[in-house]
């Protein structure tokens, strides 16, 4: 039998007096349980991908067991030829003040669901995406404006990656700010003592999660010509509900004070319902223009990803991993979420004094070279040796005077005594 969807449940018609249903699948997955309703056993959900082996088909193995224990088998052999997309549903918006949700219902098989929005109706360029295949999504657009004018449209996909979208554009305007609000945002921005200065958002994306477990990953694609990011990996050690992460594009340096000499992109990496602590690896991933590149005159090999901590900018250990036509790709590892920032390898330029002024550097006296005294020429052997020679007679001679004089002082001193 062939099954033209990818996504069903599993389930076969019994006798009344069937107690237990349980089934395997291909015999590697053995003994799932069945919910036993009337006459009619209904296991799990279950996915395949397109499939089609007549001489090894994918299979189900029904058991069926009454109270007596006595058991009945059914083998019941499948292909899976799944080319046809999914209906988009009914769709529904709900906003509120800086967030909506899109609720999409009906679809006629289980789903992942991804909403395009933006300002004008003809540049969708922010998205966020539910992946965890259901008949009912709801997926959540964050950080938005309050009183404006949002329009989106919805694309859905089954498992075997065939997908619809809608061709109406939907539309929903947030609600207005209220005043404390508005005041408590206005008394945010121009206080904590110049560390940062307001910055808006260019572009962002974003994706939840209703679940992810120990050891597994959470990955957020983006695709999205204002925002250098093209990826998000985030490794979780521990299990964590309803995550979410934000990556988003900024018009201006957050910080007073700038990342690198050169800067090609600001960056905010936002996350919710996930600690820095719950995960053992993140990494990001982005590209470059190599005409920025090539303008600024920063090197392939001088690009790095920095991240704002503690105070400061840091820079992340950064490696290319290749290029395309246009662009030079690379991917860095954090250690959390924050403000990063896409530079040049050289340091930022010197800050100027508080006066507006460059302070001055230092200027050390010319080196004046020291005095080196004459060389002298070296004695030649033969002269040496003459110069020897005439000190040693010369001592001699000496020698010989002292031992007659003495020998003079004596003779005379004896004679004079007789």
């Amino acid at each position: 039998m062939n099954h033209s969807v990818g996504m069903f449940i599993p389930n076969i018609t019994v006798s009344e007096d069937t107690v237990t249903c349980l089934y395997t699948h291909n015999v590697t997955t053995a003994n799932f349980s069945m919910v036993k309703t009337g006459n009619v056993c209904l296991g799990s959900t279950e996915r395949f991908k397109n499939y089609n082996d007549t001489r090894a088909p994918n299979n189900f193995t029904f058991f069926t067991i009454d109270a007596n224990n006595n058991i009945n088998t059914y083998l019941f052999k499948f292909n899976v030829t799944d080319n046809t997309p999914p209906n988009n549903g009914a769709i529904t918006s709900s906003p509120s003040t800086t967030s909506a949700t899109v609720t999409i219902t009906g679809t006629n098989e289980t789903v992942n669901a991804t909403v395009a929005f933006g300002t004008t109706n003809t540049s969708l360029t922010s998205s966020a995406m539910e992946t965890d295949f259901n008949e009912t999504q709801v997926v959540t657009l964050s950080s938005l404006s309050a009183s404006t004018t949002y329009y989106f449209n919805v694309t859905v996909c089954d498992f075997n990656e065939n997908c619809k979208t809608n061709t109406t554009v939907f539309s929903f305007t947030t609600d207005a700010a209220a005043a404390a609000d508005a005041a408590a945002a206005a008394s945010t921005s121009s206080g904590g003592g110049g560390a940062a200065v307001p910055s808006a958002e260019a572009a962002s994306t974003s994706r939840k999660w209703d679940s992810l477990a120990a050891g597994s990953s959470g990955v957020i694609t983006v695709n999205n010509e204002k925002i250098a990011v093209t990826g998000v990996i985030v490794d979780v050690k521990n299990t964590v509900a309803n995550a979410e992460i934000k990556v988003a594009s900024l018009t201006a340096n957050p910080i007073s004070t700038p990342a690198a000499a050169k800067v090609y992109q600001y960056l905010q990496l936002t996350k919710s319902n996930i600690a820095d602590s719950d995960t053992s690896k993140i990494s990001v991933n982005f590209k470059v223009p190599k005409s920025w590149l090539t303008s600024n005159g920063v090197a392939e090999a001088d690009v790095l990803l920095y991240r704002y901590s503690e105070g400061k900018w840091n820079a992340l250990l950064t490696a290319k991993t290749g290029d395309d036509a246009n662009n030079v790709l690379y991917q860095a590892t954090t250690p959390g979420f924050s403000t990063f920032a896409i530079g040049s390898r050289e340091a930022a330029p010197v800050l100027v004094a508080p006066s507006g002024e460059v302070p001055p550097t230092e200027v050390l006296p010319p080196e004046v070279p020291q005095a080196v005294p004459p060389e002298v020429p070296p004695v030649p052997p033969e002269v040496m040796e003459k110069k020897l020679s005439s000190t040693a007679i010369a001592w001699i001679v000496v020698a010989i005077i002292v031992i007659a004089a003495g020998l003079g002082y004596f003779m005379w001193q004896k004679k004079k005594g007789e």
